[in-house]
């Protein structure tokens, strides 16, 4: 069970980094609710794309992750930076 205060920190702002399989263009910063969009490639030479920024509670988090699955992209990570 989650205490009071694990619960007030899930509902206000936090900056998060998600990577996803894939290479994005900064174009679809509007779209992703105004992420930092940065090209990555790992040790294979796949390229994979890293979202940063800040997402304004969990809700906002969810709707972020179902528009990257309707985007077809395959989730790696997602990191909660700070809050």
């Amino acid at each position: 069970m989650k205490s009071k205060t694990e619960e007030a920190e899930l509902s206000w702002p936090a900056v998060y980094k998600i990577r996803v399989k894939g290479q994005l263009d900064e174009n679809w910063s509007d779209w992703l609710t105004g992420l930092d969009i940065g090209a990555d490639a790992n040790v294979t030479g796949a390229s994979t794309t890293t979202l940063s920024g800040s997402v304004v509670d969990q809700a906002a988090l969810l709707g972020l992750l179902r528009t990257l699955h309707n985007m077809h992209l395959t989730l790696l990570s997602i990191n909660r930076i700070h809050k």
